[in-house]
């Protein structure tokens, strides 16, 4: 322990244990969503990719576009775990042009909505709400930011 004029231990007559995990189980409910547009005129090049995964894992979601393509793909995962859980998303882009071409163009546009909703299933104590949390974000303009969120809001609600 910390005092004025220094560290003073502190003696316990007894081992102290403290568990790091609940001793109950939650169930996580997850919402992943990830949508992308490529655009390119005369010799350019798009590319854009995204992946979602829960708790690390392998991706439960993996899309790509080139070209004039595009992407919009949605879905729920649902895991029970002791200590916790977690989804990510990675989204990257690129466009080429050749410096020869004059006329050119190329265009990427990414987003992703994710949500996790957390219940402990725990009959020694008393019932607690349900947690939620949730991030979205895009590129895209028009009614994808509304759309990425109302995802979100119908997933948690």
């Amino acid at each position: 322990m910390h005092r004025p004029g220094g560290l003073f231990p502190v003696r316990f007559p007894f081992p102290v244990n403290v568990p790091c995990t609940s001793p109950c189980l939650a169930r996580f409910d997850h919402l992943g969503r990830v949508s992308a547009r490529t655009s390119i005129s005369n010799t350019a090049s798009a590319q854009e990719q995204a992946t979602w995964r829960v708790n690390g894992g392998a991706p439960l979601i993996s899309q790509s576009a080139t070209q004039n393509g595009a992407y919009d793909r949605q879905l729920t995962a649902t895991v029970w775990s002791f200590t916790g859980s977690t989804n990510t998303v990675d989204a990257s882009g690129s466009v080429t042009i050749p410096s020869t071409s004059g006329f050119a163009s190329a265009f990427v546009a990414n987003g992703y909505a994710q949500a996790i909703r957390g219940q402990l299933s725990c009959p020694s104590i008393p019932a607690v709400g349900i947690g939620r949390v949730s991030d979205y974000g895009t590129t895209q303009g028009g009614s994808q930011p509304l759309s990425l969120y109302l995802s979100i809001w119908s997933f948690l609600y």
